[in-house]
């Protein structure tokens, strides 16, 4: 079986008046990142890149069936059990939450598909964190304390 070295994906948007825009990006894989995460990722940061250079013309997704909600733990700082409460059932069952240092680190039990990366990146930055790409060891993490 060959060893693929990088992953690419091409979106087309529609803006409009006949209007369209086609958006390219390319990765290179580390070995053993898999596939379909890496492709999942491409397309979470094509649709991030194209709402910000056209906002006017972004259609948004549906939102997840449980309102997000904040934690009321931003004095005090975040903990575990906050980060998990901030996601649906149905996602927080694919995630592992871990406390370390100045960070909860939010790691996929198994392959998300491109879907559920985007409305867990889109839950995780409205808190203030991001995502970690490094191969298997990529992850999500919120900061402890608001900056």
């Amino acid at each position: 079986m060959p060893t693929i070295s990088e992953a690419s994906l091409t979106r087309k948007f529609n803006l409009g008046n006949y209007e369209s825009l086609e958006v390219g990006a390319k990765a290179f894989m580390a070995e053993g990142e898999n596939l379909q995460q890496v492709l999942a990722q491409l397309e979470y940061q094509l649709e991030k890149y194209f709402e910000a250079a056209h906002p006017e013309a972004f259609t948004r997704q549906p939102q997840p069936s449980q309102p997000i909600q904040q934690p009321q733990a931003v004095q005090r700082g975040l903990t575990k059990e906050d980060a998990e409460k901030l996601f649906p059932d149905e996602l927080c069952e694919l995630l592992s939450f871990e406390d370390k240092g100045d960070y909860i680190i939010i790691k996929p039990r198994q392959f998300l598909g491109a879907e559920n990366f985007a409305k867990i990146a889109q839950i995780v930055r409205e808190v203030g964190g991001d995502y970690v790409s490094a191969g298997k060891e990529s992850h999500f993490r919120i900061p402890k304390k608001k900056v």
